[in-house]
């Protein structure tokens, strides 16, 4: 078992088990003393379905509902469409293996937000993943390499 920390909420953390996929939700408030110190990745839900981002043993992986992808070097993730119509696309070798509709919440997102280091992967999970899956440098941030 691994924990996992939400995108969207600070409190929350999944506690997830990598080989039946499988995760269980709770706030780091009610776990008290028994709440993780630290993760192993993050997760949000897109649309009603588990999407994590997360190491396990030397790897980076992606679940996506029941799909769980190693994040090889022959896998890129790429973000379409606007806030109300986004679709996340997996692609291995060049062919698509995952798919995932879903919309932003973009009341969350600020007009004309002044702070110098927001981005939009900030406010779309899909997109934060999508930027991960394209940078080897960030990969090896997320691995503990660097």
């Amino acid at each position: 078992m691994i924990w996992l920390q939400s995108n969207d909420k600070f409190d929350e953390v999944a506690e997830y088990d990598h080989g039946k996929g499988t995760f269980t939700m709770a706030s780091r408030n009610s776990l008290g003393s028994k709440a993780p110190s630290s993760t192993d990745g993050i997760f949000a839900l897109l649309s009603v379905v588990f999407v994590a981002l997360y190491k396990f043993g030397q790897e980076l992986f992606i679940r996506i509902g029941d799909q769980c992808i190693p994040l090889t070097d022959d896998v890129v993730v790429s973000v379409s469409g606007d806030a109300k119509n986004k679709q996340l696309t997996v692609e291995k070798s060049g062919q698509v293996i995952a798919r995932i509709n879903y919309a932003l919440d973009v009341s969350k997102k600020f007009p004309d937000d002044p702070t110098p280091f927001i981005e939009d992967e900030d406010f779309d999970f899909g997109l934060f993943i999508s930027n991960i899956s394209k940078n080897d440098a960030r990969k090896r941030v997320l691995l503990g390499l660097d």
